[in-house]
Formats: C-alpha cells, sequence, structure tokens
C-alpha cells in the first residue's frame, strides 16, 4: 500500500504471509516514507527517504538480524546532483518473496555530479562526477568498495558524449 502525503511525498507499508517453497512460520512486514519537494530554496529538488523491513521464518530462528533498513538524501538538480546512501542489510534478512543479493552488511554510498552548461561553443553540458560505494560487514570491517570518477563526461551539441572514466574496485573475500 503507497499513498500520497503532504505535497510532493509518500508513504508505504508491505505485509506477506506465506512462502512459496512451503516453509513455515513466513512473514514480513515493512514500511517507507519518502520526503520530497520541488520548492527547496525556491526551485531546487530535494528527497529524504527511510525504508525499513523485518521477516520471519522458522527456519531463521538462529539469526540475530532478521531486518533491513535504509536512508537515502537525495539533491538531482541540474548543476549539482548529490545523494548519500546508507543500507543495512541483516545476516538473517531473508523473504521468502523477493530476493537479497546480498546479507549480513552495511553499503555507504553517494557522490555528486556538478554539471554547468556552457554558453555556445559545441558542449552542451559538462558533467564532473564522483560517486564511492563502500561495503562492511556488520562488524564494520570493509569487504567491498568502488570509487567512480568521471572527470571529463561532456555531452555535446551533437547529441554524442565523450568521457574520461576511473573506476578503482576491490574486494575482499572472506570464503
Amino acid at each position: 500500500v503507497k499513498q500520497n502525503v503532504l505535497a510532493e511525498s509518500s508513504a508505504g507499508f508491505i505485509a506477506t504471509v506465506g512462502d512459496p517453497l512451503g516453509r513455515p512460520g513466513s512473514w514480513e512486514l515493512g514500511g517507507d516514507f519518502t520526503y520530497q519537494t520541488s520548492r527547496l530554496h525556491g526551485d531546487k529538488n530535494f528527497s529524504v527517504g527511510i525504508w525499513g523491513l523485518v521477516t520471519g521464518r522458522d527456519d531463521l530462528a538462529a539469526f540475530r538480524e532478521k531486518s533491513a533498513f535504509g536512508l537515502k538524501l537525495d539533491y538531482p538538480n541540474d548543476l549539482w546532483d548529490c545523494n548519500a546512501i546508507y543500507r543495512r542489510i541483516g545476516d538473517g534478512f531473508d523473504p521468502s518473496l523477493g530476493f537479497v543479493p546480498r546479507r549480513g552488511i552495511n553499503t555507504y554510498g553517494g557522490g555528486c555530479t556538478f554539471a554547468p552548461r556552457p554558453a555556445g561553443g559545441f558542449i552542451r553540458q559538462m558533467f564532473h562526477e564522483v560517486y564511492p560505494t563502500l561495503i562492511t560487514d556488520l562488524g564494520g570491517r570493509w569487504e567491498s568498495y568502488e570509487v567512480w570518477i568521471a572527470p571529463v563526461n561532456w555531452l555535446l551539441e551533437s547529441g554524442d558524449r565523450f568521457e574520461l572514466g576511473l573506476s578503482p574496485v576491490g574486494e575482499r573475500l572472506t570464503e
């Protein structure tokens, strides 16, 4: 269930019972709220959203953390487009409906794009981007990281794009 609230925001709720594989005691509850405005400082977009889920099933009794939650701050505008994201997925979060690609983690991400539009010439818009992501286990030890850096990403008036990007990545395998 999702409902628009305030001028541009929304709130939602989800509940499921049952398991397609027939595993007993399966359920999930969750909710989210997103505050949005297109009038920050007069004409800027901004949103902040939170969400949380908890799941249960008889075979998950041995796990401590059967929940997941997250937060996102977003400033998606033409000149500056910035965001920050945090997600925590418990080691026992395993919904019967849906999937989780990686459990037992904290994800920290975000970054900014600065995108001026030069007057005249052959460049329509220049994008300068930095977007780091760090994934840790629930104890805080890093497992993965990636940093997307594009100091040159030009959209030309012809519709073509010229881009120079760098993306260092790292992975610590625990098994």
